[in-house]
């Protein structure tokens, strides 16, 4: 699952924490910037455009609106507004949802999942299957080495470094979990938790917020169990 950096654009303090919050509890999201105005706003993201902006529309010195019309390169926008008389002029600037406030969690997370998706499509359209795409090579401990994707349990993230476990071994390597990612896929692996890939086939149990693999536990994060449960093809 791709992570995703977002910027809160929010003059209200109180919106601003149940934004914080929101973001803090999703494993695939994470806070690059918050600001109090339109005018400080755009200044701050054109030195660090994020993936993903939460935006109010009433603001002193401008409107939401203007902001989005005022910039050059739009990224992925959620509207956060107290007021409804806006959504029908928002989607003519084809914003990807729009919140009316106050928001629950569950509603924040179905809108950011679309941001997700909207990305996952993205790269599933900009990538072209390489030969040998059932393996792939890291650098560990000095040596390249070929790792089978059918013979890893999960991938775990260690600060600047991940370990891949595997059947047999363990693999220190040096790459953000990001990067793991994208080389693995999404058709038989799944990030359970901000820390965690795991392999589907690989997961024999679901106990509460841990996936139980063949003698491993893996996290699974409260924001992530559902979408897991479903790609298990769970009976119920």
């Amino acid at each position: 699952m791709s992570s995703l950096r977002c910027t809160i654009i929010d003059d209200n303090r109180m919106s601003q924490s149940m934004l914080k919050n929101y973001i803090g509890e999703t494993d695939f999201l994470t806070l690059q910037d918050t600001f109090a105005s339109g005018t400080e706003a755009t200044k701050g993201l054109m030195n660090h455009p994020p993936d993903l902006i939460f935006l109010d529309i009433e603001m002193p010195d401008m409107t939401g609106i203007d902001l989005i019309r005022n910039l050059p390169n739009l990224p992925m926008i959620i509207l956060v507004t107290s007021h409804k008389e806006y959504a029908l002029e928002a989607f003519e600037y084809d914003v990807l949802d729009y919140l009316v406030k106050p928001v629950n969690y569950a509603r924040f997370l179905k809108a950011v999942r679309k941001a997700v998706e909207k990305t996952e499509k993205q790269k599933n359209n900009n990538t072209q299957t390489q030969p040998g795409s059932d393996e792939i090579f890291v650098k560990s401990d000095g040596a390249l080495v070929r790792i089978r994707k059918q013979d890893i349990f999960f991938v775990e993230a260690m600060g600047d470094y991940v370990n891949i476990q595997t059947v047999k071994n363990k693999y220190t390597v040096y790459s953000k979990l990001s990067e793991i990612a994208d080389k693995l896929g999404p058709t038989d692996f799944f990030q359970t938790h901000r820390s965690f890939i795991a392999r589907l086939d690989r997961i024999m149990a679901i106990d509460d917020f841990v996936a139980v693999m063949d003698g491993y536990n893996v996290p699974v994060s409260r924001s992530n169990k559902k979408e897991l449960l479903g790609k298990l093809n769970l009976l119920k």
